[in-house]
């Protein structure tokens, strides 16, 4: 069998999530965690994996807009939350 793992970290600098750059929608920096686990079996044909995503769970945002009828109010799309995949293979 053999066993291979994999983790990275993305960072982003802070920006605004909207066009007209109003204030309320900015953005600060931050960092996400990702990472996985491959456990293939020794004939190569099964493999299993765990990946995650934004194993933090950082919350940010990803696409502003000003609030319809809102006077300084913002809303803004969330990014992905954290995330946990088990993946099973097989090859032909």
């Amino acid at each position: 069998m053999s066993f291979s793992s994999r983790d990275d970290v993305s960072t982003t600098t802070g920006y605004f999530t909207e066009l007209n750059e109003n204030p309320l929608s900015y953005q600060k920096g931050y960092a996400l965690l990702n990472g996985g686990a491959r456990l293939t079996l020794p004939d190569g044909r099964w493999s299993v994996a765990v990946i995650g995503r934004n194993l933090t769970d950082r919350f940010y945002g990803t696409l502003g807009s000003d609030k319809v009828a809102g006077v300084g109010e913002v809303v803004t799309v969330p990014g992905e939350p954290r995330t946990v995949m088990l993946q099973v293979e097989t090859r032909f």
